[in-house]
């Protein structure tokens, strides 16, 4: 069979793949790391022999750092490993183009290919193709070494949901990675300070006070504070299991997760301004116990995503933060759901963005790659583990909701 017939990928496959990419993005502390992820997964998508993966991470000019994944063993990608472990200039756009210059690439507007030389494979060609959103704002540079054109291969369809993702993460970062990190010392934050008010107020007690009621008021103390510090070793079991699950359902190949849990997580890594959670109202009528057929990564970053994009402004002129409401509920009945529902005012320009039907065309198009819009990769990750994906909108407001199968356990 042809390579480039489309053959379509076993969703298992794809699933693990997409889930692996997140547990490096959770794991992932700078922008090379993240890189490195998404040019990996495109190579084993497209079955390319070598992969450059370039995100533009902080402007365009000569002297804007970049972030460059490669993954493959052709000479040229050794060679070019070889020379940015030794540059001392270091990876900004200047010395990337410099590179693509000196094999022959100089209008980096327009896709390049390659013709074989030593450096590539045998019998392969290198393709290079710029990267931008379906608005026309440039994200970097792709380019893959294979024994067929990538972009016309099915599986491409594949990669581009990957990089879209890896997109995505790197808008909402900010330049801050390490989701693990970031709850993480949180939950340690909130543990040393309850431990410090127990040592205060138990050398308090040792103290000669004629204060009125000075034992019963430390007492009352250090309970509250042990009370905080049981939270957070509660908080610390929960990141566990979350993002280092104990067992899986054999027969569905699906972990099962704790939505509240993954709620919890996602509004613990989301940067958010006190005004900005003073307007966030969360009700969560989950049992606590209850599960979804989903793994807990990808549980959390879905939600996190559906969160950092209704909760913060997307332009600039929207200084007013919006009322928004969150609401885990469960749906009973034989075959049983937890929603994640999210709901707000209409805002005009900020709904643009969120409405299907005004997302721009993606793929490998006008000899560019046009990674998927945000509203389209939250449905396609969502239908991609078993879930649903319901909008909800009336002239004054709007409602997101995210669905997924509860789990039962066969006995």
């Amino acid at each position: 069979m042809n390579d480039i017939v489309r053959r379509p990928r076993h969703e298992n496959t794809l699933r693990a793949e997409i889930a692996e990419v997140l547990n490096v993005f959770s794991k992932s502390i700078t922008a090379e790391d993240i890189a490195f992820s998404i040019a990996r997964s495109v190579c084993n998508l497209t079955r390319a022999r070598s992969v450059v993966y370039v995100a533009a991470i902080n402007g365009v000019d000569d002297n804007s750092p970049v972030a460059i994944g490669t993954y493959g063993s052709s000479a040229m990608f050794l060679d070019y490993e070889y020379w940015r472990a030794t540059t001392a200039e270091g990876m900004n756009f200047g010395t990337f183009k410099s590179v693509a210059e000196s094999f022959g690439w100089k209008d980096m507007d327009s896709e390049y290919i390659l013709e074989p030389k030593d450096s590539i494979s045998e019998g392969a060609k290198l393709y290079c193709r710029k990267i931008s959103d379906g608005y026309g704002i440039f994200l970097g540079y792709l380019c893959i070494e294979s024994a067929f054109d990538p972009f016309e291969y099915s599986g491409f369809d594949d990669a581009l949901l990957v990089m879209s993702i890896g997109a995505l993460r790197y808008f909402q970062a900010q330049g801050k990675y390490g989701s693990h990190s970031v709850i993480l010392q949180k939950i340690i934050h909130d543990f040393n300070g309850s431990m410090s008010v127990i040592g205060l107020q138990n050398e308090l007690l040792k103290l000669k006070s004629n204060i009125e009621n000075h034992f019963v008021e430390a007492q009352e103390r250090i309970k509250s504070a042990l009370k905080k510090a049981d939270s957070s070793v509660r908080s610390l079991n929960e990141f566990s299991h979350l993002f280092y699950p104990e067992s899986a359902d054999e027969t569905s190949n699906f972990t099962a997760s704790l939505p509240g849990i993954a709620l919890n997580a996602a509004f613990c890594s989301l940067t958010l301004n006190p005004e900005q959670i003073a307007k966030i109202h969360v009700s969560n009528s989950v049992p606590e116990f209850d599960r979804v057929r989903v793994q807990g990564v990808v549980l959390y970053w879905i939600y996190r995503a559906l969160l950092n994009a209704w909760a913060h402004p997307f332009l600039g002129t929207e200084s007013k933060e919006l009322e928004v409401f969150v609401d885990l509920k469960k749906t009973e009945g034989e075959n049983g759901f937890v929603d994640l529902s999210i709901s707000r005012g209409s805002v005009k320009h900020r709904d643009v963005w969120l409405d299907m039907n005004e997302a721009p065309a993606y793929g490998a198009i006008l000899n560019q790659v046009k990674l998927i819009p945000p509203v389209i990769i939250l449905e396609k990750m969502i239908n991609l583990f078993g879930g649903l994906l319901i909008i909800e909108k009336t002239e004054s407001a709007r409602t997101m909701s995210i669905r997924f199968p509860i789990y039962e356990e066969q006995y």
